[in-house]
Order: structure tokens, then C-alpha cells, then sequence
């Protein structure tokens, strides 16, 4: 029987930049922090409690939802529903060193790509739209 797992992520900007992260050294690509929603937990409690995990930073305001990504993990049988929030005002982030988070061990690595650089990170719908500055906040995309 095939499952659908809800995960929540965050495309975090500051000054033309975008900060990716890599969960495993293994998976060449980059994904935007976040990760899967716990049980009766909504899209919007989701990625505030992953960027508190993951980063340390609370977040002083809400997100806004921007994509809603489907994808099929065909080694769990899983579909995968994403809820893609955007965080305009990155500057919390530039320095996690002063932050205490309870999930660092999640990320392997983390950058801040601008759109001049050449960098893997999926889903591919959202980088080529960073890349072409065509992210919009006033209503959400499916891809």
C-alpha cells in the first residue's frame, strides 16, 4: 500500500542569496531546510519547528506558502506532498554558529548560493525560478 508523507521547507533569502543545505554526503544534490510534518501537525507548525531543529533560529514571523511539490519515492513506494514557505529575511541565518539547535546532526552541509552560481538542488522548478528571480509571494505554484 502506497503512503503520502507531508513535509514542510523553506526557501530562506538574504541579499540575492538562497541557503541550501545537504542532508546526506551521499545524495549529490542540495534541498532547502525542512523536513516531514509529525502527525496531526500542520504545513506552517512543520517547517517552523524544522528551522527551530535544524537551525536553532525562531522564527519571529510566519512563512509564507509559495510551491506545493508532489514527488514519488519509488524505493518507499511514498508520495511526497511539500509545502514550500518563503523567508525573505534571511539575516538570522548567515551565522548558526550562535545558535543552539537540537537537530544540526540533520545537515551536512549548508550554503548560501546566489544566482550566478552553479549549484544542484531540487525540486528543479525552484532553483530555476531563483535563478530568474521569478519567486512570487502573492500566490502559491504547484510544481
Amino acid at each position: 500500500m502506497q503512503k503520502t508523507t507531508i513535509r514542510s521547507r523553506a526557501i530562506i533569502l538574504n541579499e540575492d542569496k538562497m541557503f541550501i543545505v545537504k542532508h546526506s554526503p551521499d545524495f549529490p544534490h542540495y534541498a532547502l531546510p525542512g523536513g516531514k510534518a509529525e502527525e496531526g501537525e500542520s504545513p506552517l507548525v512543520c517547517i517552523k519547528r524544522e528551522i527551530q531543529e535544524e537551525t536553532g533560529i525562531v522564527l519571529k514571523e510566519d512563512p509564507v506558502l509559495v510551491y506545493v511539490a508532489n514527488w514519488f519515492n519509488e524505493k518507499k513506494n511514498e508520495n511526497n506532498l511539500e509545502f514550500i514557505f518563503l523567508i525573505e529575511d534571511g539575516k538570522d541565518f548567515l551565522n548558526l554558529d550562535n545558535f543552539q539547535s537540537t537537530h544540526a546532526f540533520e545537515l551536512v552541509e549548508t550554503q548560501w548560493m546566489s544566482r550566478e552560481e552553479e549549484f544542484n538542488l531540487l525540486p528543479l522548478s525552484i532553483k530555476k525560478d531563483f535563478m530568474e528571480n521569478k519567486i512570487e509571494k502573492d500566490k502559491v505554484k504547484f510544481v
